[in-house]
């Protein structure tokens, strides 16, 4: 490690950006030959816990893993049921708008019928006689 110091190759930041406290969750993050390397010592909780999951014998490991796919896959299903919920909310949206659109020009068009002036008998009679000459 002194070594790759030495050469340039450590480099340490901690992240400013992103989440709601601004700060990486993973805390000091330490860049060493191309890989990250994330000390999560920022907090006694976060050390607690790092030092936990450094602890646990390779038996549990499968048990653990099967329990994180578990809790990533509730999280998926909860997104498709959210992006879900929002697209049919969506659909249910369009189609108010449409049926209030309908509504307005069918208002529209019994208006224009209303100012209409009616036709007199003698032409309708006229008209369905065909007896009307072209000129």
């Amino acid at each position: 490690l002194q070594a790759q110091k030495e050469a340039g190759e450590v480099f340490e930041q901690t992240s400013r950006s992103g989440g709601s406290s601004g700060r990486s969750s993973y805390g000091l993050c330490t860049w060493i030959g191309g890989m990250a390397l994330h000390a999560a010592a920022d907090t006694e909780e976060a050390f607690a816990r790092s030092q936990e999951f450094a602890h646990v014998p390779d038996e549990q490991m499968e048990m653990l893993a099967e329990r994180n796919a578990r809790e990533r896959e509730k999280r998926q299903r909860k997104k498709a049921r959210q992006k879900a919920a929002k697209a049919e909310a969506a659909a249910a949206r369009e189609h108010e708008l449409q049926a209030q659109k309908e509504a307005e020009e069918a208002a529209q068009q019994a208006k224009r019928k209303e100012g209409l002036i009616p036709v007199h008998e003698s032409l309708v009679e006229a008209l369905a006689k065909g007896t009307l000459r072209s000129r």
